[in-house]
């Protein structure tokens, strides 16, 4: 598990370090934890565009050269599951916290609790993330796929295909197969579809149009019990 920490002042930095070391030993995490310092957001950007492996970030919005939000910005062209928290002495660029989906925002000021409940979530959200995956075997190799990284699943033939956010897999299981080891974020709306809810972005009639562009069916006689499932699936992510 690999943390940055990006901010021009070197008190901050040991701030925030002091406070995460505490976290960490605090829930005795079984990971090991690395904590890389950054003085600049042009130290982390060179970084990143060499080595793509850091877990977390806190990140300072107001610095010189490369400030917080272009950080974020970049970075986020490159990892969408980065997460980012973002360090402020003012709260003026909460919007842009939004916009870059940073994962919290923290005023330095704020109390160790704050700290530690934001560094908890976002720990737990990574452990969760990790323990849920299927693994798939083809003429390609073996591949181990994140159950948030699948977009939906479709027909192929004979065969399936898995779409992913980085491409597609081929898979000798059936529809019925990947059913019965995802969890209740997926339902199959289609014969030929199963799709993974959190990426629904709106339903048209009988289509759904998902974050990524595509669009895939929903069956008539399956639109009832699915639009039952959405319902939950959104009540249980509040």
């Amino acid at each position: 598990m690999k943390i940055a920490i990006c901010d021009d002042e070197k008190d901050v930095i040991k701030d925030v370090k002091s406070q995460i070391m505490k976290c960490v030993k605090d829930k005795e995490y079984h990971d090991e934890i690395v904590i890389l310092e950054f003085l600049s957001g042009d130290q982390l950007i060179s970084y990143y565009n060499i080595r793509q492996d850091i877990d977390i970030v806190f990140l300072d919005i107001i610095m010189d050269g490369c400030n917080g939000v272009e950080v974020a910005e970049k970075i986020r062209n490159k990892d969408k599951k980065i997460n980012i928290i973002f360090l402020t002495s003012v709260d003026q660029y909460v919007y842009e916290g939004y916009r870059l989906k940073a994962n919290d925002y923290i005023i330095k000021s704020s109390s160790y609790r704050r700290v530690r409940e934001t560094f908890e979530r976002i720990m737990n959200d990574i452990v969760d993330y990790e323990k849920h995956f299927i693994l798939e075997k083809n003429d390609g190799g073996l591949f181990k796929i994140y159950y948030q990284e699948i977009v939906y699943i479709e027909t192929y033939g004979r065969k399936t295909r898995i779409i992913t956010n980085s491409g597609s897999i081929v898979s000798y299981k059936t529809m019925k197969q990947h059913m019965e080891e995802l969890d209740n974020s997926f339902y199959r709306c289609h014969e030929s579809f199963i799709v993974n809810m959190l990426y629904i972005k709106k339903i048209e009639r009988f289509n759904l149009v998902l974050k990524n562009g595509a669009e895939i069916m929903i069956g008539k006689n399956r639109k009832c019990n699915f639009m039952k499932e959405l319902t939950l699936y959104y009540g249980r992510k509040m």
